[in-house]
C-alpha cells in the first residue's frame, strides 16, 4: 500500500511503524511469525478488519478500504496451507541474514608528509670533526586544523604526530632536543584550546565560534536547541461529550457534503442567510480502484462493507460467513469490478429447511445477468434469467429439476469467457456442469426487481429463504478487473458535525406524526444494522410516514442515517418549515446531513413508499439536532 506524505495508514490505523513497512502478512494480521493455527489466524484477521471498519465513515475511508483489501488477501493466503507454505519459503529467504562483507584491512595512519630523503653522494674521506650545535628556533603557532571538530570524533593522528628528528635531519635517534619538546607542548596546547572553544559553543553561553570546514566534508549539524512553539490558536468552548476536550470545533460550511482537501485552506465561514436553500439530493463519491491480481483466488466476503454494498435485505457477517434472513429479493454486492473480464466466480452456501430459489448476479461483458437455481414453479427451473427477454422457465435450455437440498452444503461455480461481444457462461453445481450459455452479451439483462445499481459488480441474492454463504471468491483470468465499486457511493457525514453538541430525536416527542398502521416506535422492533453493528438509537416509522419536530433554539444542523434495508424502495425527505432540504431514494442506507436555515421552527422527516409499502420498514438511525 502506498504511503502518502501526509498520512501513514499503516502506522496511524494499524500501529505498524515505518521501520516495519511494508509489513509481512503475519505482521499485517497481528500474529507471531509463521503462525499456522487456522483459528488464531482467522480471529486475528477478523479483529483487524473489524477495527479498520470503524474508519470507513470519515476522512480515512479510502485508506481503510485499501488496508481491508490487503488484509483480505493476507487472510486468504495464511488460511490456505499450500499458499502459506510457498509464502513462508519466500519470507524465510528475505529474513535470512545476508553474509556480511569481509571488512577491509584497516588502513595504517598516514604519517605526516616528509621531504624525501636525498640519495647520499659518495663523499671524500675527511677528518672527523665535532658537529657544531645549532640553536633551533621555537616553531610558530600552527594554523587551525582543516577538518570539522565533532565531540564524538578524535583528531587525525597526523595532528598529534611526534616529529622526532632522525639522523637524516640532523637530529639524534635517542634524545629529543629541548626545542622539539617545546614544539610538541605548543601543539598540545593549541589542540586543547580548539576543544575548549568547541565545548563552549555547545553550551550556548557564548556566541558560536566559526570552525574551518574542509570543502569535501559536510558541515556539522545545527546543535542549537529547538524551542517548542505554542499553538497558534486556542478556541474556547465546552467540549462535545464524545470529543476529547482538546478538539477544536470547526465552522460549518454552506454545503454539508463538501469536505475540502487537507491541502486547501479552510473555507470562509458563512452566515446562515448565505446558506443554500435548494434541497440536497444524493451526493455521491467515486470509489477508488486498484487492480485485481490475475490467476489468483480472491476471497470476497471479508471485503464487504454493508453501508456501501447493501442493496436490500438483512445481511450479517460472522467471521468469514454471510447470513441473510428471508426478506424477499435481498441483494448484496461485492466490491470488485469485472466489466469485460473473463473470470471464475465460486460460492459455497447452505439453505434452511424450508428453502426456495437462490440467485447470483454476475457481470458478462458490459452487461450483467441473473443466475437462478431452483426458481419458479415448484422450485425446479435453473438457468440464466432474461436471456433475449425470456425468463428462466421459458428457456428451453433451462435445467428442470430440484437441484438443491435443505441443510446441505452446495457449491456453484460460474465460468465467464469473452471473445469480443460473444460470451460463454458455464454453470457448475457441486462439481458437475449443468449448462452453458453461448451467445452475444447484448442478449443478457437483469429484471428491475433484481437491480443492484450497477452492471459491473457481482452480487448474491435470495428470493425469500434464509441462507448462509461460507465462501465467495473470484479469480480473474483475462481483462482488467479492479477492487472498488461502480455503484454510486453516498458521501459520509462530514466529521465536523460530530464535533457539534447533539440532541437525539429519540429523546423528543414529535409534534405531529402519521405512519403506516401502528408501525411506529422509539428503538422498537428489529435493530437496523449500521456499519455492520446493530443500531440502538433509532426512530422506526414505516412508510408512508411523516414526523414533525419543534426545532430547539440554537440548532444549526440535522444528521441521521436513513435506513430501509428490507425493501430499499423508500424515498427519504427532510424539510424545514415546509421547505425541502434533502432527499434520497431507493437506497438501503443513506447518510443525511443538512444545515437548518436560521429562524426555522419545525423539521419534518418523511418516508415516501414510492411504488409499494407492504415491507417498507423505514428508520431514522442516530437522528440528532446539532448545535
Amino acid at each position: 500500500m502506498s504511503k502518502s506524505s501526509q498520512f501513514d495508514a499503516y502506522h496511524e490505523l494499524l500501529g505498524i511503524p515505518p521501520a516495519e513497512q511494508p509489513p509481512n502478512l503475519y505482521r499485517l494480521v497481528g500474529i507471531s511469525l509463521f503462525e499456522n493455527v487456522h483459528s488464531v489466524i482467522e480471529r486475528a484477521a477478523d479483529r483487524q478488519m473489524s477495527h479498520l471498519r470503524s474508519f470507513q465513515v470519515g476522512k480515512h475511508a479510502v485508506d481503510s478500504q485499501k488496508l481491508l483489501n490487503e488484509l483480505a488477501r493476507a487472510r486468504h493466503i495464511l488460511l490456505d496451507d499450500a499458499e502459506r507454505a510457498a509464502y513462508d519459503a519466500k519470507l524465510r529467504k528475505q529474513l535470512e541474514p545476508k553474509a556480511a562483507p569481509k571488512p577491509a584491512p584497516a588502513a595504517a595512519p598516514k604519517p605526516a608528509a616528509a621531504k624525501p630523503t636525498p640519495v647520499a653522494r659518495p663523499q671524500q674521506p675527511a677528518p672527523v670533526q665535532p658537529r657544531p650545535q645549532v640553536q633551533q628556533p621555537l616553531p610558530q603557532q600552527p594554523p587551525a586544523p582543516q577538518y570539522p571538530v565533532y565531540p564524538e570524533l578524535s583528531a587525525p593522528a597526523s595532528a598529534f604526530h611526534s616529529h622526532t628528528l632522525g639522523p637524516a635531519h640532523g637530529g639524534n635517534d635517542s634524545i629529543m632536543s629541548p626545542a622539539l619538546v617545546a614544539a610538541i607542548v605548543a601543539g598540545v596546547v593549541v589542540s586543547l584550546g580548539i576543544i575548549v572553544l568547541f565545548v563552549s559553543q555547545m553550551g550556548g553561553s557564548t556566541p558560536p565560534v566559526p570552525v574551518a570546514i574542509a570543502p569535501d566534508v559536510p558541515a556539522p549539524p545545527n546543535l542549537q536547541p529547538t524551542i517548542p512553539q505554542p499553538p497558534l490558536h486556542q478556541v474556547p468552548g465546552p467540549p462535545h461529550p464524545t470529543i476529547p476536550p482538546a478538539a477544536v470545533p470547526r465552522e460549518m460550511t454552506p454545503d454539508p457534503f463538501v469536505v475540502p482537501p487537507a491541502s486547501e485552506p479552510p473555507p470562509t465561514p458563512t452566515t446562515p442567510e448565505s446558506e443554500p436553500t435548494e434541497p440536497v439530493s444524493e451526493p455521491v463519491l467515486e470509489s477508488k480502484r486498484e487492480p485485481l491480481e490475475s490467476h489468483t483466488w480472491i476471497e470476497l466476503i471479508p471485503l464487504v462493507e454493508f453501508d456501501h454494498d447493501l442493496a436490500s435485505g438483512e445481511w450479517t457477517r460472522n467471521g468469514n460467513q454471510l447470513s441473510v434472513t428471508g426478506i424477499r429479493n435481498s441483494r448484496l454486492r461485492f466490491p470488485v469490478i469485472l466489466t469485460n473480464c473473463s473470470y471464475d466466480f465460486e460460492t459455497e452456501f447452505k439453505l434452511g429447511v424450508d428453502h426456495d430459489d437462490i440467485h447470483l448476479i454476475i457481470p458478462v461483458g458490459d452487461q450483467n445477468v441473473l443466475v437462478s437455481t431452483d426458481s419458479y414453479g415448484n422450485r425446479k427451473y435453473s438457468y440464466l434469467d432474461r436471456v433475449a427477454g425470456k425468463e428462466a422457465w421459458e428457456n428451453p435450455a433451462a435445467v428442470v429439476a430440484n437441484l438443491l437440498q435443505p441443510n446441505t452444503l452446495h457449491r456453484i461455480k460460474m465460468s465467464v469467457r469473452l471473445t469480443g461481444d460473444h460470451a460463454q457462461v458455464a454453470y457448475t453445481l457441486d462439481g458437475k456442469q449443468r449448462y452453458m450459455y453461448e451467445g452475444p452479451t447484448s442478449d443478457l439483462q437483469v429484471a428491475p426487481a433484481w437491480s443492484i445499481g450497477t452492471k459491473a459488480q457481482p452480487a448474491l441474492a435470495i428470493y425469500d429463504t434464509p441462507a448462509t454463504f461460507t465462501t465467495c471468491r473470484v479469480k480473474l483470468l483475462e481483462g482488467e478487473g479492479f477492487y472498488g465499486r461502480a455503484a454510486p457511493l453516498l458521501q459520509p457525514i462530514p466529521e465536523r458535525y460530530a464535533e457539534m453538541r447533539a440532541t437525539s430525536l429519540t429523546s423528543l416527542t414529535p409534534a405531529i406524526k402519521t405512519h403506516f398502521e401502528d408501525k411506529f416506535g422509539i428503538n422498537a422492533g428489529t435493530n437496523p444494522i449500521i456499519n455492520g453493528q446493530p443500531c440502538t438509537d433509532f426512530v422506526y416509522a414505516h412508510a408512508p410516514s411523516r414526523l414533525t419536530y419543534a426545532i430547539p433554539p440554537g440548532t444549526k444542523a440535522f444528521t441521521a442515517m436513513a435506513y430501509c434495508a428490507r425493501s430499499g424502495s423508500v424515498k427519504f425527505i427532510v424539510s424545514a418549515d415546509g421547505q425541502e432540504l434533502y432527499s434520497v431514494e431507493r437506497r438501503a442506507i443513506a447518510p443525511v446531513a443538512v444545515n437548518i436555515p436560521e429562524g426555522a421552527k419545525t423539521l419534518t422527516l418523511e418516508c415516501d413508499p414510492l411504488d409499494r409499502s407492504w415491507d417498507d420498514d423505514s428508520c431514522w438511525c442516530f437522528p440528532a439536532f446539532r448545535e
